[in-house]
């Protein structure tokens, strides 16, 4: 793929084609938009985007990407493997006078570079970095772009998409985890390296407030049976080994999941795992819990999902099922876990029994607490699910009103995620949503029985109240490139893979959309992707798009600024109060949040510094707001929850402690859930103080708490070998893999130059807290 012309920019990837003759295909798109905007309405919108085109920006390169700095400067960066000026550097910064861009070319580097390791540090720091081709070379801005040094990189054969790390909260400081398995750091911008570890595994970065910042490594140990666990401290510049037998292991700024293997002498019990969690991780001594799991077989797998302050998400399945398992819920500690979700998608490619590709459907969702995206799996078909409580129960998705779609006929909305990506590289966007636009959720998907691959049946479709209800634009048809803007009072929209200089954008949280022609002038032929503020704050895109379809034609960039459209400053009387979860009759996880939002019919947009004013209203403890507790099963005709016949509950001790707190009723609080008690709950909620007669998980149960008996696991679970892949491998697996529903920003796009009938794969969604880091596999 180096070869041809490709284009990288945050969280989309597209494609290009020399095949068809443009203006037949022109004329074509001039017809259907003509019938098309007989229907459309104007939004009550009377002014004209302004779309500003830069002439000045003129790029030839086979290969570019675009980032945010900050927002009001973007970098794009441009790599060809021949010529005499191989890589281009773009920076583009917003005057504070006239409030436009101007595109300005910047020297520096001096190589051909690969231009997806571009990583840019957040939180102000205007540090950014890339890779050279022949990974000898390490290039290193600190003021957003204008100025780049070089510095050479301690070893050379590594994968520059993973294993290069920026500190998140000290850019000056990264880390380099090679082939060889040596990881190395830098605290100087990359200008001097020292080795840490040998034999590494894999490596990530923790910080759990501003003062600890922490570099966790697992490595291979030349003595049998020994796996230790590291934790580098960057302010001491000292290892301390924190466990000696983590197989595999799972962190971030929540909770430490590893893996044991256990070595009792029996060829059976050596094929085992037990997987254990520590909260404590950041401290001088850090301690372990068992998590109440059954023990796990060699071939099986397992999954953190994700992880919030309350709890965390694993998923499970047995080695033989390729497609599905189950996902697990905890509590607060991150050690007891109940069932929340059967027939959980997680597809995987595996070679004798390792795991080597995974692709999973889990999104949450930013712009509302507690809610959560997945996929089930039933007789082979695929339809989405959500949940509005933290897993404790989930529910198919509503389709959009006047659709013929019902859901008690079994019909539902289904989401495009990061498996459809796999099956087909059109769905190169997932969901998308930000804190700062709540409730706002904007994907593409398809009404059904099940979910369609097809991309003519996809549709996009909007939500603002975190996903209850949900609007469908007969005229956003296909798969599309989206933004949002301004805490959500802009919406946008590009077609994907089209021969199309139209942008579709609602002023009104989704209610209506307009079509505007972003090039008048006949130059930006071909429109391949939008870049927009990953945070939802800003008030331009930047669209990015060809002359034409020639490999030798320039890219072409246009800023779209939307305060054209919304043309002065909010004011109290343009907001309005509303209620998270409002549709649901109860509180969830025991309280509501109340924010200022703007109203759709108010043309004003938010400063800079504008942070919405929010409210908590807690609510009365009911049974809504709790679950089954461990050894308890839920009794469908009653609703109550019930001890399990022989369960014996002194088995749930973590080992190390001869006593727990038991409940006496059975019911525990959902994780997360503030509810005030009251006399009632009060009751239900006490709990007693047992002996415990062992540490040993139940044999073989797992709980749900809401299943009407309990569900015996046909086998025990298990962490499988992570295996890393060199070469085509590794970047297929980035390509696919790396955004994985759970990402976090659409704030990186990649444009490729490849035949309009093999068209682009994406690299992402959002940005999530799946990273390769986050599988136990």
């Amino acid at each position: 793929m180096r070869g041809r012309k490709e284009a990288l920019i945050p969280s989309i990837s597209l494609s290009h084609s020399l095949i068809f003759d443009l203006s037949f295909l022109l004329f074509l798109a001039a017809i259907t938009a003509a019938l098309d905007n007989s229907q459309i309405k104007d939004c009550g919108i009377t002014s004209s985007l302004k779309a500003d085109p830069h002439p000045e920006f003129a790029e030839t390169s086979n290969s570019l990407q675009a980032q945010w700095v900050s927002q009001d400067v973007i970098l794009v960066i441009g790599s060809s493997l021949s010529g005499p000026n191989p890589t281009n550097v773009w920076l583009g910064s917003r005057s504070s006078k006239t409030g436009l861009y101007h595109f300005a070319k910047h020297n520096g580097i001096n190589e051909a570079v690969n231009t997806q390791s571009l990583q840019i540090s957040r939180n102000g720091f205007n540090t950014a970095v890339v890779v050279a081709e022949s990974q000898k070379t390490l290039y290193v801005s600190t003021n957003g772009g204008m100025d780049w040094s070089n510095h050479n990189l301690p070893e050379s054969s590594f994968n520059p998409l993973t294993d290069l790390m920026l500190s998140p909260v000290n850019p000056s400081h990264m880390s380099l985890r090679t082939n060889k398995g040596n990881l190395y750091f830098s605290y100087n911008h990359g200008k001097s390296w020292n080795r840490i570890g040998k034999h590494v595994q894999q490596a990530t970065f923790v910080n759990t407030t501003s003062e600890n910042e922490f570099l966790f490594f697992s490595t291979s140990s030349l003595i049998p049976k020994i796996f230790p666990l590291y934790r580098y401290d960057v302010r001491t510049k000292k290892n301390k080994e924190i466990d000696q037998a983590a197989y595999r292991y799972s962190v971030d700024n929540n909770y430490l999941y590893v893996s044991r293997q256990n070595y009792t002498g029996s060829a059976s019990d050596s094929r085992t795992r037990r997987f254990y969690v520590s909260t404590d991780f950041d401290r001088d001594r850090v301690t372990f819990r068992e998590v109440q799991l059954p023990a796990a077989e060699w071939e099986d797998f397992v999954s953190v999902m994700a992880t919030h302050e309350t709890g965390a998400f694993i998923h499970i399945s047995k080695a033989k099922d390729k497609e599905k398992g189950q996902l697990f819920v905890s509590d607060k500690s991150g050690a007891i876990f109940t069932l929340s979700l059967d027939n959980h998608m997680l597809q995987r490619v595996s070679i004798a029994y390792v795991s080597i590709l995974a692709f999973d459907d889990f999104y949450e969702v930013k712009s509302m607490r507690g809610v959560y995206i997945s996929t089930v799996v039933e007789s082979g078909n695929h339809y989405s699910v959500i949940t509005f409580n933290n897993g404790a129960s989930w529910q198919r998705i509503s389709p959009p009103p006047g659709t013929n779609c019902l859901l008690s006929s079994g019909c539902s909305l289904h989401l495009h995620m990061s498996y459809s990506q796999a099956v087909n590289a059109s769905f190169k966007n997932g969901p998308l949503s930000v804190s700062s636009a709540v409730g706002v959720i904007i994907a593409q998907g398809s009404i059904g029985k099940t979910r369609s691959y097809n991309p003519s049946d996809s549709r996009v479709f909007i939500s603002d109240d975190g996903g209850y209800t949900w609007k469908m634009h007969s005229n956003l048809t296909g798969t599309y490139s989206y933004g949002i803007a301004n805490h959500g009072n802009i919406i946008a929209a590009v077609p994907d893979h089209q021969f199309s200089r139209t942008i579709w954008f609602s002023h009104d949280r989704g209610d209506c959309f307009k079509p505007e022609d972003i090039d008048t002038t006949g130059s930006f032929k071909v429109t391949k992707g939008l870049l927009m503020d990953p945070l939802g704050l800003g008030m331009f895109a930047f669209a990015l798009g060809l002359e034409g379809t020639d490999i030798n034609d320039m890219w072409r960039l246009i800023a779209i600024d939307f305060h054209s459209i919304l043309d002065s400053p909010c004011h109290s009387q343009d907001y309005m109060l509303v209620t998270e979860h409002n549709i649901s009759s109860t509180c969830i996880l025991g309280y509501k949040k109340q924010f200022h939002i703007t109203k759709p019919t108010s043309f004003c947009y938010n400063d800079a510094g504008y942070i919405p004013e929010s409210k908590v209203i807690r609510c009365n403890c009911t049974y809504t707001d709790m679950e089954c507790d461990y050894g308890y099963i839920m009794n469908q005709s009653t609703n109550k929850c019930l001890p399990i016949s022989g369960f014996n509950l002194s088995s749930v001790c973590p080992p190390g402690h001869d006593t727990y707190q038991q409940s006496i009723h059975g019911y525990r609080l959902i994780a997360g859930d503030k509810c005030l008690p009251n006399d009632q709950s009060k009751e239900l909620l006490k709990t007693k103080l047992i002996q415990c007669t062992g540490h040993e998980a139940p044999g073989g149960y797992v709980i749900s708490t809401g299943s009407p008996a309990a569900m015996k696991v046909v086998g025990v679970l298990i962490f499988v070998i992570s295996v890393l892949l060199a070469g085509a491998c590794a970047i297929y697996c980035y390509v696919h893999c790396k955004s994985k529903s759970r990402n976090k920003f659409h704030d990186r796009v990649v444009y490729k130059r490849v035949p309009l009938k093999e068209p682009g794969v994406s690299s992402g969604g959002e940005p999530s807290s799946s990273s390769d880091d986050d599988l136990l596999n």
